[in-house]
């Protein structure tokens, strides 16, 4: 049968849980989550993934990337406050795995959160300039 994977991101709103976001009034995310889910009323093998914002790794681009690279031109490593609040990342080779996993053992109609690890925004912008 037929598979697909939609993908979302989870930066913006609580996604502690793992079903799709749905109803009346929804957020474009949570319309576009019920979309996908509602393709396994059709008979097409449909599962989620929710991305973290910050995907980096292998040279890749996006959010997490024009941050790093920010840095390392200015040299200066800019965050809010103390630098403390937490944000979710993922390495793009993880991402890759959960997408391998998902299109080979997800059941229909499966949400995956892809976050492979938490920390500080000080940390995240310090190691944009010193990467260990």
């Amino acid at each position: 049968g037929k598979i697909f994977l939609g993908t979302g991101g989870s930066a913006a709103e609580n996604v502690d849980d793992s079903k799709a976001t749905a109803g009346a009034g929804a957020s474009p995310r949570g319309k576009s989550e019920s979309a996908v889910i509602n393709l396994c009323q059709k008979g097409t093998k449909a599962s989620l993934l929710r991305l973290s914002a910050f995907v980096y790794g292998n040279n890749g681009a996006g959010f997490a990337v024009m941050l790093m690279d920010s840095s390392k031109k200015s040299g200066f490593a800019p965050y809010i406050g103390d630098g403390s609040a937490h944000l979710c990342a993922a390495h793009v080779e993880d991402v890759a795995r959960a997408y391998y996993l998902a299109l080979t053992k997800a059941h229909a109609g499966a949400v995956y959160n892809i976050v492979s690890e938490h920390v500080t925004y000080k940390k995240f912008r310090i190691q944009s300039l010193f990467p260990v």
